[in-house]
């Protein structure tokens, strides 16, 4: 299943509260990368730290908040009991930490 079939799948499934995709048809991507550049970024890495990025469905790559590791996101899909909860885990994840 492509990612793009995967998106069309699980926006249509969304709807449903009592049930929850399987990791393997849920439409996220997890690679490592440079800290200054997402893994799409062809000009190669520019910074010598090693991050975990996340795409979720057709948004931007994001970096997880909290610095969590793929083992830790997968773990916490794991936990989650339906499909609103994992759009909301996401949703939670991408969030940007505001300095005041």
């Amino acid at each position: 299943m492509t990612y793009d079939e995967k998106i069309d799948k699980f926006d249509k499934k969304i709807r449903n509260v009592f049930g929850k995709t399987p990791f393997d048809e849920l439409p996220y991507k997890m690679h490592h990368g440079s800290s200054s550049h997402s893994p799409d970024n062809t000009s190669g890495m520019s910074t010598c730290d090693i991050v975990t990025w996340v795409k979720w469905k057709n948004f931007d790559w994001f970096r997880p908040y909290g610095d969590f590791g793929q083992a830790q996101i997968l773990k916490m899909i794991d936990i989650c009991n339906n499909d609103y909860q994992i759009e909301s885990l996401f949703e939670l994840l991408s969030a940007k930490k505001v300095n005041l």
